[in-house]
């Protein structure tokens, strides 16, 4: 029914104590005549949640009873945009992401990047760090894991994390790091569990990985 909203979700993250994480519609895959507006939406959304409540969209924050800005420090550009050419999605990147910081220029974002280490769409890891590092500070990957390599699943994906660290290493931003921001294993047993603690180990000792979250939280086996 669109009744839970940006401020609804404000409000659950601040009671349940999570840092949230807006993610940016950047429109339909193939019509770049129509990204302008998104854009601008982008914008107008960033100002919304950060601006001052003298701003346009800030008086509307304010309005719907929220004078003090919300702070949003994470802005992830779109989510799983593996049907796109990665070379289309760095040009996104430049139209977004200079744009949303000319409203708040604290703000840390986020670029989509491969799934399944490197299994869908690893030319555009390659494309965000070699092409477009110096926009962003994480580069976001999913990796959905089968039980059956509770294993040796978290040792294969560190050596994938070694992969992308070594181009990080030599981009123009080799500050950038890794947000694991979907991850798990496709069961509700025991394997799973083994996984879990396998693979939050792995994240702990790697310094490329600062953010990552479980998906999903309320756990099925479809996924």
């Amino acid at each position: 029914p669109l009744s839970f909203g940006i401020d609804e979700f404000m409000d659950l993250c601040r009671r349940v104590g999570a840092e949230p994480i807006a993610v940016i519609n950047t429109g339909p895959r193939n019509a770049p005549a129509e990204r302008p507006q998104y854009v601008q939406d982008a914008r107008d959304f960033v100002e919304y949640c950060n601006g001052p409540a003298t701003s346009k969209w800030g008086k509307v924050r304010a309005a719907n009873g929220h004078p003090d800005p919300y702070g949003v420090k994470y802005w992830e550009i779109d989510n799983e945009i593996w049907t796109m050419k990665a070379d289309d999605y760095v040009e996104v990147l430049r139209q977004f992401v200079p744009a949303m910081k000319q409203v708040d220029s604290s703000i840390k974002t986020i670029a989509c990047g491969s799934g399944q280490l490197g299994g869908r769409w690893p030319e555009g890891d390659i494309a965000v760090i070699e092409k477009a590092a110096d926009l962003v500070d994480f580069l976001s990957v999913h990796h959905y894991e089968s039980p059956d390599h509770y294993a040796d699943g978290p040792a294969n994906e560190e050596k994938f994390f070694a992969t992308l660290g070594d181009r990080i290493r030599n981009s123009r931003n080799p500050n950038l790091k890794l947000f694991v921001s979907e991850w798990n294993a496709q069961s509700t047993d025991w394997r799973t569990g083994l996984y879990a603690g396998g693979i939050l180990n792995t994240f702990e000792r790697n310094s490329l990985v600062t953010m990552a979250t479980p998906a999903l939280f309320l756990r099925h086996v479809s996924a």
